[in-house]
């Protein structure tokens, strides 16, 4: 349940996984495969699982560390004592951003050009993901998850989306979002919008009069 609900966080960038069984978990990584999920998950191995010797039914990076998992099952009701864990055989293993003593440490995140707006940045910011929940996911939204943002740059995010209409009410549906839905359910120009005496303003359902950057 834990790896289920913090592999799907957007700011969890890998998750280490302990105790492996392709018995047991083959069914749950069938879902994260179709969910694009598998590449946050890095395998914790040691030199004597045999699941290190068996083909890779699923692409999980491995880091193999030696002396971290017992050679023997504990047995229910043992008080076996932990040994402690050992740094001396360590072995990394990098594939993608899985950090070992071979590879730099990688920075996540890229850094807004200040000489340009949000909308113009290459790709621009997903609104979605900053400021509620991108149901694409980064493997598939053509905006950008990875940009560093600061306060000021949120609140300008937020209030440029603030702007542009919901989907959902555009096309007649309530939103499941409610309050909490970062695109606008009122037109911001209010009674006095210039489009909404011509029948064309977006909040209305009307044809559109503006064209802003929608995630």
């Amino acid at each position: 349940e834990y790896l289920q609900t913090f592999v799907r966080f957007p700011q969890t960038i890998r998750v280490f996984f302990g105790g492996y069984d392709p018995g047991v978990y083959t069914p749950l990584f069938n879902i994260f495969e179709q969910e694009q999920l598998l590449g946050k998950i890095a395998l914790l191995c040691s030199n004597h699982e045999s699941i290190m010797d068996q083909p890779a039914q699923h692409p999980f990076s491995r880091l193999r560390l030696e002396g971290l998992f017992m050679a023997e099952h504990l047995q229910r009701g043992s008080r076996a004592k932990l040994s402690p864990l050992s740094t001396t055989h360590f072995n990394g293993m990098s594939n993608g951003g899985l950090i070992s003593p071979t590879s730099p440490e990688r920075i996540p995140g890229r850094v807004i050009d200040p000489s340009l707006p949000l909308h113009k940045q290459n790709p621009p910011p997903c609104n979605e993901h900053y400021l509620m929940s991108c149901s694409k996911g980064s493997g598939i939204c053509k905006y950008s998850h990875d940009y560093i943002l600061t306060q000021e740059q949120l609140n300008q995010l937020a209030n440029n989306a603030k702007k542009a209409p919901c989907n959902w009410l555009k096309n007649g549906v309530p939103c499941p979002y409610g309050d909490k839905c970062c695109w606008g359910h009122v037109c911001p120009n209010g009674p006095k919008c210039f489009h909404l005496s011509k029948g064309k303003c977006w909040f209305k359902g009307g044809a559109p009069f503006l064209v802003l950057t929608v995630s």
